[in-house]
């Protein structure tokens, strides 16, 4: 049989957690759930964030209404839970349009080939990460970063301040 987790099992201890926790739940019992996890809040927030408005084929709704109908109907957030998971969905997808509109920009890198790639998968703590740095060591091979697993848009040319 589950039994429930709640932020206190994950050692947090604080206050202001603890209350803004409790003054949410009292909030959803009387219907005001806030903040609200609804795909239209979640592009537009990523429309301002990015400036910019493309998401490019719209196939992947599809998965975004699916994913915010069980974060709703299945995970029992906390307010807090809510407003993490706001703002991480907000980041992935201001990615999204970021990489659509790198993709436009730079329409040529679509046709480069991409020649036998390796692709490391498994459980969690079974080695993949260690295989994957292993891999890495070999120059003829490149591993993702971290930073370009967050952030896949490459940086943009560095400019040289002009000197007086």
């Amino acid at each position: 049989m589950p039994r429930d987790v709640t932020f206190l099992d994950a050692g947090i201890r604080s206050p202001a957690l603890r209350a803004l926790n409790v003054t949410g739940a009292a909030a959803s019992r009387i219907g005001w759930t806030r903040p609200k996890l609804e795909a239209e809040g979640l592009l537009a927030a990523a429309r301002r964030e990015t400036g910019l408005e493309d998401f490019g084929d719209e196939r992947f709704r599809a998965g975004l209404d699916a994913l915010l109908e069980s974060l709703e109907a299945d995970a029992a957030l906390t307010t807090f839970g809510r407003l993490v998971l706001k703002k991480m969905l907000t980041r992935f997808l201001a990615v999204r349009l970021s990489v659509i509109n790198w993709n436009l920009d730079h329409a040529d890198a679509s046709r480069e080939a991409i020649t036998a790639p390796w692709v490391i998968a498994g459980l969690p703590r079974t080695g993949t990460t260690l295989l994957s740095h292993l891999l890495a060591l070999d120059p003829r091979n490149r591993s993702l970063l971290g930073w370009e697993a967050l952030d896949p848009v490459p940086p943009g040319e560095p400019t040289r301040p002009e000197i007086q």
